[in-house]
Formats: C-alpha cells, structure tokens, sequence
C-alpha cells in the first residue's frame, strides 16, 4: 500500500492510509493501490509516515490497534502510541476507473518494464524519454542516449506509455494480472491487492533505425565485472549511474557521488578506439547475469541478450566532438 504514498501533500491525505470499508487505499495522482483491510474496524486516514514509524519501532511480536478519540491506538506489552486521525476522506481516488477484464501477465513481462524503467530519463520537457512503451510485440524506452528493447508476446490489445519512475517504484512487487482501462495501468498481485498506473497520452517514436549497427566489433567484458559494479555501487549518485571506460587493454570503471567516489581497473582484451559510456548499474547487474559479450559500431556498444537488445551512444573523445563556429568579424559584416 506505502507505493501510493508520496512524503509531498500532492493531493490533501496522498501521504496518508485512507482504510475505507474492507479497504486500504493509498494515492498519488499517479500511482493508487487498494488492498484487504487488515484493520476492519478503523475507517479515515491516518498519516501513512508516522504509522509506520510506530510498528517499525514497537519490538512486540503482536500489537493492538484500535480507534478511539479520534486516534489511531497502538499496544504493545508495556508500550502505547496514539497516532491523530481523519474521519473525512477527501482523495478523489473515485476519479481512478477501475479495471476492466483481467488477463494473466506473461512471466517476464514485469521484470522486462522494470529493466525498460531504469533506462528512462527524467527530463518531462522530453517526454517520450520518461516513459516505457508497452506494445504487443515488444517492451521499450529511450532516454537519447540508451535504448532498451525486449521482444516478448505481452498480450497487450495496443500500446501504452507507461512512465519510468512509477514503475520503478513497483520494485520487487510480484504481479500476476493487468488491466488496461481509461488511460490506466492496472496490477494486481496473487493476494488481490491492485496498483494502478497513470499512463501518458502521445505517439511514441520508431527506434527501429537506432537497432542497425554496421562494420560491428565483438568484446568479452571481464567474467569479474560484476563484483566490480557492486562496489561501486557504495559511491553511485542518486541516479543509480556508474561510468565504464574501456581503453588499451583495460576496462575502467567509475562511481562518483557528493563526499566520495570509486574506481577500479580490469584487464579487458581490447584494442580499437577508446569507449566511455554511463549505465544504471543495477541495469548492468542484469545484463551480466546473461551475457558478458558486447557489440561495438562507430559511436554505438550493442548487448544481446536472448530477445532482449541494449544500445548505449559512446561518449566521443574530445578531439573528436564537434566544434561550434564562432563567428568571425568578416561573417558578420557578410551577414
């Protein structure tokens, strides 16, 4: 229920439980969960943070939670907290349609979106780069820079673009239905607890030309790669980023943060020009756990993986990245 929580009051009570008949419900505006009550007896919202501050907090196999005065009560053995409560609902979680007919997600469909997520931007004055495109052939993102693409029978009826960072939020969450009805994403876990998505509106472009490749170069990354990444991860910035360079014979990996940053250097067998690209590291752990060999054209690295395509642009060297005009006083006179 805490993956429709947000810390910002988005909507007035979208950073609280709100426990509604046989449900609790949290919202957003952009991602709504709705699951069994484990408290039937307690109906409002109650702030979502502090709630589960207190559980988090109380050592006691089995706490009590009731309503009363106008809290939330909780009791353990020796230890009381009470926690202030709303009688009144006002998320307008109503306003989210409900899910039309289910239909059983394909097995690899979920950890295909959540690979898919981690390639997508932030930046909303590009919107097609923060979104994943579901369609009924393939899984995709974009950010201009990488590109992901994994071919799978999705059982999709037509596309969907679903934003990045809401289904990144979903984690580890294990789903067997979606739904798909007015503009939303519906989810639905083996217990019957449902997330729901709010998908965005557009056309989404044809990255079939950026998959070509010519005069491709194979490489073996090192078989030790990923215990590398893993230690880098301690020092990765909030994007969950990490730098790879390979030159010479050696394979240099990066991670920089504020107050700290890491480096660490594998033999790689190499000799073309020098490549330097970012990845999601966590991004990286899964391409290693199924391959570790890659394709290089021009300015372009390749992996392959089963149905699943990855393409990074490489940064280009500095002597070699275009320069801008500047302007001359007789250009300007001419002008």
């Amino acid at each position: 229920a805490s993956l429709g929580i947000t810390k910002r009051e988005i909507l007035e009570q979208s950073h609280s439980f709100v426990f509604d008949d046989d449900y609790i419900i949290t919202f957003n505006d952009v991602i709504f969960t709705k699951g069994p009550n484990p408290i039937p007896d307690v109906e409002g919202s109650v702030p979502a943070e502090d709630f589960m501050a207190v559980l988090a907090k109380f050592p006691d196999e089995e706490v009590d939670i009731s309503q009363e005065d106008g809290e939330l009560r909780i009791s353990g053995k020796r230890r009381n907290a009470g926690i202030s409560t709303s009688s009144e609902v006002h998320l307008p979680f109503s306003d989210v349609p409900g899910p039309g007919e289910w239909t059983e997600m394909p097995v690899e469909l979920m950890g295909n979106l959540i690979q898919a997520a981690r390639i997508c931007g932030k930046d909303e004055a590009l919107p097609t780069t923060t979104v994943v495109h579901l369609t009924p052939e393939w899984v995709e993102a974009c950010d201009n820079f990488r590109l992901f693409r994994s071919a799978l029978e999705t059982k999709m009826g037509s596309d969907l673009l679903i934003p990045g960072l809401s289904l990144d939020a979903l984690g580890d969450v294990v789903f067997r239905k979606f739904s798909v009805n007015g503009g939303w994403f519906h989810l639905q876990t083996k217990r019957g607890h449902e997330v729901s998505v709010r998908c965005q509106k557009g056309k989404y472009p044809d990255l079939g030309p950026l998959l070509e490749l010519k005069n491709p170069k194979k490489i073996k990354l090192p078989s030790d790669l990923a215990d590398a990444v893993d230690r880098a991860e301690i020092m990765q910035d909030f994007n969950g980023q990490v730098k790879v360079t390979i030159d010479s014979g050696k394979l240099v990996i990066r991670a920089r943060k504020e107050g700290g940053w890491l480096e660490e250097t594998k033999s790689v067998e190499y000799d073309g020009e020098p490549i330097s690209f970012e990845v999601n590291s966590k991004f990286l752990h899964e391409v290693l756990k199924k391959t570790r060999r890659v394709t290089i054209a021009g300015n372009r690295m390749c992996i392959r993986s089963g149905e699943t395509i990855f393409v990074v642009c490489l940064e280009m060297p500095e002597d070699e990245k275009p320069k801008s005009k500047k302007s001359s006083k007789k250009d300007d006179e001419e002008e």
